[in-house]
């Protein structure tokens, strides 16, 4: 293979990216590599990731802290949203890809690179979301993903490959689940907070202390199967205790703050949102549309709730907020605020009026139809009696 002559490889120091840079530079006529690292609070040793890189044949490894910006722009926009994949995936690895991919490119071009490269396999998500992201801001650039092209099949393959290439590794044959973890959750596989207990905190130390917190009650801890765009069915159990407690704190304040047909619809696009993240389309028209509307509801929503975290769950049993639409003196029985209950009765005639002019063209049918309908009617009493004689035979 030929053509290219330097390559930005979004690298982590795992397995798959550790031999990635010898296989390119085997395989791409000796092509310069350049290894990117963001940092988007996956704990790892940088450092140590950076001399990896350049040990292994990397010209050099660009490594960025991405951490405010993943939480605040990504994290938090997602949370804003109430996006969760099929009910219970807070989307932690999907909202990360995105970013990496945008930073990834925009290296890729101070560097005048004419290549990118990452170390997603042919049946996940993370190559579309990576690939996907290169279209929308490189489109000129070659996509090069190892996984397939090459002829390693397994995670033993790999261990065979990084021995025979001298690259060390962390994983063993005994170990080689992939673990991919950031701010906002850890994952293994086959209007923003700003207060926290009365002290300001900025997005990373607030993700940073509630993981730690809630972490400590095993707040977060799930275990599911899901549905993989690629058309597979996987197992994953993900740790997201942040992000579990401020998206139960979130939803609450929503409930408090927003009318009923604003939260309603909010609630609907809740799950298209979720599904654009999963899928990679961070940066989609679609995406960036719902955003919008999702920023302005997002005025109203302010305001303080009491978390409690016990044996893995985390409950609301508090809010308040000044934009609060529940008025005690409205919703009581008792004596209220300015409500009169005959009120009510126009308002349920014109709220039922097409279902009695509906009813009105019904009676105007003429004779056969209303003979029919009596016939259907008496149809259904009669079935209704020998039912109710059959079941008194039994008793």
């Amino acid at each position: 293979m030929s053509g290219v002559k330097k390559v930005v490889l979004a690298y982590s120091g795992g397995l798959d990216t550790s031999i990635i840079i010898p296989w390119i530079k085997e395989n791409y006529g000796g092509a310069e590599i350049v290894a990117y690292c963001g940092d988007v609070g996956q704990g790892d040793d940088l450092e140590a990731v950076r001399g990896k890189a350049v040990a292994t044949g990397a010209s050099k490894c660009v490594v960025e802290d991405l951490r405010e910006e993943f939480v605040r722009d990504y994290a938090y926009k997602a949370l804003a949203a109430g996006a969760v994949y099929e009910d219970n995936y807070l989307l932690g690895t999907a909202l990360a890809r995105p970013l990496l991919a945008y930073r990834q490119v925009q290296c890729a071009l101070r560097e005048g690179a004419d290549a990118l490269a990452h170390g997603a396999t042919g049946k996940g998500n993370d190559q579309v979301r990576f690939e996907v992201t290169y279209g929308a801001f490189a489109p000129h650039m070659r996509v090069i993903a190892p996984w397939r092209e090459w002829n390693i099949r397994s995670r033993e393959d790999a261990l065979a490959y990084a021995a025979a290439h001298g690259v060390p590794v962390d994983q063993s044959p005994r170990d080689i689940f992939s673990r991919d973890g950031n701010l906002w959750h850890l994952s293994h596989e086959g209007g923003v907070p700003v207060i926290l207990n009365g002290e300001r905190r900025g997005p990373v130390e607030m993700v940073e202390t509630l993981n730690r917190v809630a972490g400590a009650h095993g707040i977060g801890r799930l275990d599911l199967v899901e549905n993989r765009l690629v058309g597979i069915k996987s197992r994953g159990v993900y740790e997201t205790p942040a992000g579990t407690v401020l998206h139960h704190a979130h939803r609450e304040l929503e409930r408090l703050v927003l009318d009923r047909d604003t939260l309603h619809f909010k609630q609907s696009i809740s799950v298209r949102y979720a599904e654009l993240i999963y899928d990679g389309l961070w940066f989609s028209t679609l995406r960036q549309a719902l955003a919008a509307f999702v920023d302005y509801t997002e005025r109203e929503v302010t305001g303080e709730v009491r978390v409690r975290l016990f044996k893995g769950r985390a409950e609301a049993v508090g809010r308040r907020s000044p934009r609060s639409l529940y008025r005690q003196d409205l919703a009581t029985f008792g004596q209220g605020m300015a409500y009169d209950h005959k009120d009510a009765g126009g308002f349920i005639r014109l709220f039922g009026l097409p279902e009695r002019v509906r009813a009105l063209t019904r009676n105007d049918e003429g004779a056969e139809g209303n003979g029919e309908h009596r016939e259907n009617n008496e149809k259904s009493a009669g079935n209704a009696r020998r039912r109710a004689e059959k079941a008194v035979t039994r008793g």
